[in-house]
């Protein structure tokens, strides 16, 4: 099923096989809505037009299109079989983020200046959110994807492009071309 809150869309959507059951709301339909506030008003849609509820839903991402089903699979496979709450791939940042640099005052300083003499290789790794998709138990989900039985599935850097700008698309068409040797 496709949420979205255009007609055009909504319509390309049925040409290519998705139900479009109903259209996002005005609330949930500008830049600024979150994650949660969309899955949580496709839920109680489901709900209250449709009567139908379900055990595990799974958002997908638009802007994601070296998504792998294989991955998908197998986060699904670690929510059921764990009993987590959500599941979600996350991917390294690709430098640490302990370097970080901010400008304060027309002045360049480091966020955490006691990392200053640190080799980069020498510091925790820390991951973000890859931006694909998100498994999740609509019964144990209320506020947040995040909870303390939130796991993920650490994807590599050639399987993850979030398209923002044109140069993203151009980064994704490499990295396909990495992935599938074309």
């Amino acid at each position: 099923m496709v949420s979205t809150d255009d007609d055009e869309i909504a319509a390309i959507a049925r040409h290519y096989g998705a139900m479009v059951p109903f259209l996002r709301s005005a609330d949930n339909a500008n830049d600024f809505a979150a994650t949660i506030d969309v899955l949580k008003e496709v839920e109680q849609n489901y709900r209250q037009i449709l009567n139908k509820t379900f055990d595990f839903i799974c958002c997908i991402y638009p802007t994601a299109p070296l998504m792998n089903k294989i991955q998908l699979q197998e986060g699904f496979e670690l929510l059921k079989g764990k009993q987590l709450d959500a599941v979600f791939p996350i991917v390294p940042f690709s430098y640490p983020v302990w370097r970080g640099l901010e400008i304060l005052d027309e002045k360049t300083k480091m966020v955490w200046p006691q990392y200053i003499n640190s080799r980069s290789q020498d510091l925790k790794t820390v991951y973000h959110d890859a931006g694909q998709w998100y498994w999740y138990n609509p019964n144990k989900i209320r506020l947040s994807l995040f909870t303390e039985n939130t796991a993920s599935l650490i994807l590599s850097h050639e399987t993850v492009q979030d398209i923002d700008t044109l140069i993203d698309w151009k980064l994704a068409e490499m990295k396909y071309q990495l992935i599938n040797g074309s």
